[in-house]
């Protein structure tokens, strides 16, 4: 363990021993928290407290470790998301998760810390519903729990005129007051939940037929306009009688005959 030293350096990716304890409290390490570290059978303490330069992922497997007692990860840049459990983790007391990048939400298998005594989840970047199962854990009552976002109490008196925000969706669990209000009975502000995106519209059996018929009527009109025309085209120059000239014989012809008698009608 080492707190406020000058320490520096990167966190090594694997650790091979098992250790009962790792404590680096506001040191200057870099690096992951790695992933075997959990894997062992004897890890009771995993505190990286205000060792702001370490990172990665949150390790899964601490959370869920038969043996843990105590997660403390303030003030870190490690994100990763709360896992749901499957299983109790009934020797877990303590989880510091604040200002950390922690993302996601709250699980509802939250109760299954059913040990904690202090639960510290504020300003992460966690969101969304909070379980009616946090009222569950009954350490919690007696203990600490918070949710809330900001203290600053000059913002508060001037804008907000409450206590503290929270990332948490409205309306918050009733039966977890202790986690929902502040020590001195103050309400957390919770944010209004947003609305899912609306889903993509089907495609309109209805309008697609309307464009298939726009299509064809707009292929089909100036067809039977062009077809009507060349009909009526042709009906009028077979209907158009012509008139042969007579030659100057046939006229001579149609002078001489008597009255009386039928007139030729041949033409050349």
């Amino acid at each position: 363990s080492a707190k406020k030293t000058r320490i520096s350096g990167t966190l090594p990716s694997k650790i091979t021993a098992p250790l009962r304890l790792l404590i680096l409290e506001e040191v200057s390490l870099s690096g992951s928290v790695p992933e075997e570290l959990c894997k062992g059978e004897k890890l009771e303490e995993l505190v990286l407290r205000r060792a702001n330069r370490v990172s990665g992922t949150l390790p899964t497997e601490c959370l869920s470790h038969d043996t843990i007692t105590k997660i403390d990860l303030k003030r870190t840049k490690v994100g990763g998301t709360i896992p749901s459990l499957d299983k109790a983790v009934p020797k877990l007391k303590t989880l510091d998760l604040s200002n950390s990048d922690v993302s996601g939400t709250l699980p509802a298998s939250v109760d299954m810390f059913s040990g904690l005594e202090y639960l510290a989840v504020d300003r992460t970047k966690l969101y969304g519903i909070v379980p009616e199962s946090l009222g569950d854990i009954r350490g919690l009552k007696n203990g600490t729990c918070t949710l809330q976002n900001a203290y600053d109490s000059v913002f508060i008196s001037i804008v907000s005129k409450t206590c503290c925000y929270s990332n948490f969706w409205c309306p918050l669990p009733s039966n977890a007051p202790y986690c929902t209000e502040t020590s001195s009975g103050e309400a957390i502000v919770c944010s209004v939940m947003s609305p899912p995106p609306p889903p993509p519209s089907a495609p309109s059996f209805a309008s697609d037929t309307a464009v298939v018929v726009l299509l064809i009527c707009a292929i089909a009109i100036p067809a039977a306009a062009w077809l009507l025309y060349t009909l009526c085209k042709r009906v009028a120059i077979t209907s158009t009688v012509v008139v042969p000239k007579m030659t100057e014989l046939d006229s001579a012809a149609v002078e001489h005959i008597p009255e009386g008698e039928a007139r030729p009608t041949h033409y050349n």
